[in-house]
């Protein structure tokens, strides 16, 4: 604490602040649950918990201090800059957060450090490694399995299995989809653990898919279950690059980026010569998107336009999950109803188009049963513009269901 009063002071920081946070870190207490009672509170002798507000901002004023020290030391000529690119970029250090890289000659021996080879992981990233194979992406592969494990399964229901998926898919994979293409081969895996996941029998023995897995990862104002595909959101994730490299005049990386592949800083990436090699950089130049694709894209966009007013006021958060996953599975006609058993002749059809429906009366209405579920479901959800009634009704129909 000393050491951040001293900073603050050559800072020129307000001196009530520094006694302030002096005061805060010595004479700050804590107490101890033990089996649901704290205990008497005591007084921290190592400095402030972890996750304490107070903490990132005395790190600042310590990490401050380090960025000056090596300033000082390039100054004198104690450490080597590292030229980057034709334009003979100079870096010294990078910190991020509490991460700090050293560009400098290798001096183990003076550091205290051991010497390792590429690749090594940083930030969560494997730098050094190649991306195009599929062993580097081989640790994203085992956490998902991990997370879709057959144990699991036998524990959900569906509407459990899709938010693990969702959670999984959404969280662990990122920084990599963040930075790197992915394979093919990488994609068809992931798909692979999660329909096995999704449609595994209570036994751990694998399913019969009620649906195709293009419809479960349709979003749902399209018609699906929203879960996604990989491969899409990796090429959104990358074209935040072009976006960054469009917006962003003065950064660091942009500097290296166009210094390193003869890029003009001041022009957009599609008016320039993209480069042919480079790692992941390349990649990103060279993302895969043509005018067919986006329109084949557009054309799968209209095919599910077909069940949006059908299956989108399901998700309205009246019944609990499973229940609405069950009406979207009837919805779509993957439930053994009588409708559907009529449709493939496994017993006579059923004419109930001109029965009038006597529980109506009740609330003074005349009405009579619709044909099918889906008219049933429409009938119900889009009688009344009353968000409120919209909801009772919906409620009705997967009681009724």
């Amino acid at each position: 604490m000393e050491f951040c009063g001293y900073s603050v002071t050559k800072n020129g920081i307000w001196t009530a602040l520094e006694e302030l946070g002096e005061e805060c870190v010595s004479m700050a207490s804590m107490s101890v649950l033990v089996n649901g009672s704290p205990s008497k509170p005591f007084h921290m002798e190592r400095g402030l918990r972890q996750g304490d507000p107070l903490s990132p901002f005395l790190f600042v004023l310590v990490v401050d201090v380090l960025h000056r020290m090596l300033e000082e030391a390039v100054r004198n000529g104690r450490i080597a800059l590292l030229l980057v690119g034709g334009e003979h970029i100079a870096l010294s250090h990078l910190q991020f957060a509490d991460d700090t890289i050293l560009f400098c000659p290798s001096a183990c021996g003076l550091l205290g450090c051991n010497e390792a080879v590429l690749p090594v992981r940083y930030l969560g990233i494997p730098l050094g490694a190649n991306p195009r194979l599929v062993k580097t992406w081989k640790p994203i592969l085992d956490k998902v399995e991990e997370k879709l494990s057959q144990w699991k399964a036998k524990v959900l229901s569906k509407a459990g299995k899709l938010v693990l998926i969702k959670s999984v898919l959404n969280s662990l994979p990122i920084y990599y989809l963040s930075l790197y293409r992915m394979p093919k081969a990488v994609a068809d895996k992931l798909i692979a653990l999660q329909r096995r996941f999704m449609w595994c029998k209570g036994d751990g023995n694998d399913g019969i898919p009620l649906v195709k897995w293009g419809l479960v990862q349709a979003p749902k104002k399209a018609g699906g279950l929203g879960i996604g595909d990989a491969m899409l959101r990796n090429t959104a994730l990358l074209f935040k690059w072009w976006w960054r490299f469009s917006k962003e005049d003065c950064s660091l990386w942009k500097r290296i980026v166009c210094s390193c592949n003869n890029l003009n800083s001041d022009a957009m990436l599609a008016t320039q010569q993209l480069p042919n090699k480079g790692g992941p950089w390349k990649d990103i130049c060279h993302l895969n998107i043509t005018e067919q694709r986006i329109k084949d894209k557009m054309l799968a966009g209209l095919v599910m336009e077909v069940l949006q007013s059908e299956t989108m006021s399901v998700w309205r958060g009246v019944v609990p999950p499973r229940i609405e996953l069950f009406g979207w599975f009837v919805l779509v006609g993957r439930v053994n109803t009588k409708e559907r058993l009529s449709k493939i002749s496994v017993i006579p059809p059923a004419d109930n188009i001109c029965v009038w429906c006597s529980w109506l009366r009740v609330f003074g209405e005349d009405w009579a049963i619709p044909g099918t579920i889906k008219e049933l479901f429409e009938s119900w959800t889009s009688w009344h513009k009353r968000k409120e009634e919209q909801k009772r009704w919906l409620t009705a129909f997967f009681a009724v269901i």
